[in-house]
């Protein structure tokens, strides 16, 4: 099938078929992008369905009700297109969500270190707990539990974006 025969697919089985012109623009480009190697088609399908979670029509059911009558009303879709020359954004701050398919989960990324919680730590995971190479957090002008974190290894950048600030 092609690619917006699927993401109309998508659209209705998530968001009731409310995903706007743009977003579904955005979703076959994303569809597109993930198209290639071993199993093209999974690995496409796997992207965009993680992308639908950040449109806003997944986050709304479209459908207002009013507690004073018993009926809903359908929320107007808002005009979302971007104007021609839109002013520069300067103060921009965003919540980023990684989204880590396989094995890492918080405490293999986070480890809590010199403190309680490490005991408990390598006693839970037994054999798989990480116990050196972690690259050190400090947390001691914090209220966390712990002053001391060790973060997995391969997360250099992050540590490096931790560091800077």
């Amino acid at each position: 099938a092609p690619p917006s025969q699927i993401i109309d697919e998508v659209d209705l089985l998530l968001t009731g078929g409310r995903l706007h012109p743009s977003n579904k623009a955005i979703m076959e480009q994303v569809y597109n992008s993930a198209n290639s190697g071993i199993n093209p088609d999974s690995k496409s399908l796997k992207a965009v369905i993680s992308h639908f979670a950040a449109t806003p029509e997944f986050h709304i059911t479209n459908n207002l009700m009013n507690s004073r009558v018993t009926t809903t009303a359908t929320r107007p879709t808002p005009d979302i297109s971007t104007p021609p020359n839109p002013a520069p954004v300067t103060d921009y701050r965003a919540i980023v969500y990684l989204y880590m398919d396989g094995a890492m989960d918080s405490y293999s990324a986070l480890v809590p270190m010199n403190c309680y919680l490490n005991q408990q730590y390598v006693s839970v995971r037994g054999d798989i707990a990480i116990k050196s190479g972690l690259l050190p957090i400090d947390a001691s002008t914090s209220d966390q539990p712990c002053d001391d974190f060790g973060l997995h290894p391969s997360l250099v950048n992050i540590h490096s974006l931790f560091n800077d600030g």
